[in-house]
């Protein structure tokens, strides 16, 4: 009995010991992806934020080619150019040529392609392999712009996406899609009132980390139903236009969980849109399709593999 309890003993000695090692381990990681990201990360004045080619209304100046490196963290210098609809990408006819099948791609700055080459957008990838297996002209046109959210996007579409007469509608949600000016104020409001009330003489990480997930819960349960009302009524209405212009249309979910996410993908099916979840590619190594440690906007790998989804979808409606 006595060896029993004392290779127990061992046993347990023995387990303590490898999760204290662990627990070193990921500590040590964590500490070195915070150097990286700390590395990245300037002092503002260095470089041009995007915004200074957007006008009043966040919309691109037309006509117009920049470089950019990054806004608040560093990046790859990456050149665009903006044409005459505000567009990223090359100037387009609103008369749609014959035998072509069009699909307008909308969202924000992961549609856009933040901090990507033009040629590796996700649109323009999706366009030279459903060209490969069509017979039709396939025009995928990009009307990302970076901080639009789902408001945005479905004014866009009735405003400059419907002139191009497309066959399809492709809408990419992002998980911060929900978001606009004044749920924001509300958020960081209660942010810092919580933060006053915890932390008089200031937070440690830990203590903003727990008012963070505090704030996310609030504005989950508080205001969760009224944003996603919003959304719901934008959406039905692009479905009522689509149906009525005999358009397909496709939703891509790239972020977003928990309530989001189940009932965007209710609504999505109510409405007989093709549902898409963009974000099951990357579960495995999530890593490996960010941008950098401190910018999580999809790289090309990343649009490489939205693209390869998309298609999949889609390629029997192009045929």
């Amino acid at each position: 009995m006595k060896n029993k309890n004392f290779n127990f003993f061992l046993f347990v000695i023995y387990i303590i010991i490898i999760l204290i090692i662990l627990n070193h381990l990921f500590i040590d990681e964590i500490n070195i992806l915070r150097s990286k990201a700390s590395n990245l990360i300037h002092n503002g004045d260095e470089l041009v934020c995007i915004d200074t080619h957007m006008d009043e209304n966040n919309n691109f100046k037309p006509n117009t080619t920049f470089t950019f490196s990054g806004c608040s963290v560093y990046l790859p210098t990456t050149k665009y150019r903006i044409n005459s609809y505000g567009l990223r990408g090359p100037e387009i006819s609103l008369i749609k040529p014959n035998k072509s099948y069009r699909i307008i791609s909308l969202g924000d700055s992961v549609t856009f392609g933040w901090g990507i080459n033009e040629k590796d957008t996700f649109s323009n990838v999706l366009e030279k392999k459903l060209k490969k297996k069509s017979n039709k002209n396939i025009e995928v046109i990009n009307l990302g712009i970076p901080g639009y959210s789902a408001l945005d996007e479905v004014a866009q579409f009735e405003t400059l996406g419907l002139k191009f007469n497309p066959d399809m509608v492709l809408i990419t949600f992002v998980g911060n899609d929900w978001e606009n000016e004044e749920l924001m104020k509300i958020h960081d409001d209660f942010l810092l009132n919580l933060t006053k009330k915890n932390c008089p003489f200031g937070c440690s990480e830990e203590e903003e980390l727990s008012s963070y997930f505090a704030t996310q819960n609030y504005m989950r349960n508080a205001h969760f139903f009224d944003t996603f009302a919003t959304i719901n009524n934008s959406y039905r209405r692009i479905d009522e236009i689509a149906k009525t212009n005999n358009m397909v249309v496709v939703a891509g979910f790239f972020g977003g969980g928990g309530e989001w996410k189940l009932a965007l993908f209710e609504l999505c099916k109510e409405l007989g849109w093709e549902c898409v979840d963009l974000k099951k590619f990357h579960h495995i190594d999530y890593a490996r399709y960010f941008l950098n440690v401190a910018d999580t906007h999809p790289n090309k790998l990343a649009h490489k593999e939205i693209a390869k989804i998309y298609e999949e979808k889609i390629i029997n409606y192009c045929k």
